[in-house]
């Protein structure tokens, strides 16, 4: 998926598989703001510094901590 998506190709997929969210240059997440559920807040982690691994050698990638954006 990742090789055929170079090509001006963009999906959003929302799952919690690691099939999915470990082969991704970006990770964006929605949460609800403390205390009010009518407003949001959006949480982005940009992967591509970090080395696809996955493929190399069969094992889980770092822990990465996520970016806050306001």
């Amino acid at each position: 998926m990742k090789e055929e998506a170079e090509n001006n190709f963009q999906l959003i997929v929302i799952s919690l598989k690691e099939e999915f969210y470990s082969h991704v240059d970006a990770l964006i997440g929605v949460y609800p703001r403390e205390g009010d559920c009518v407003e949001s807040r959006v949480v982005t982690l940009d992967l591509t510094p970090y080395p696809d691994n996955t493929l190399e050698n069969n094992r889980k990638s770092p822990v990465k901590t996520p970016t806050r954006h306001r």
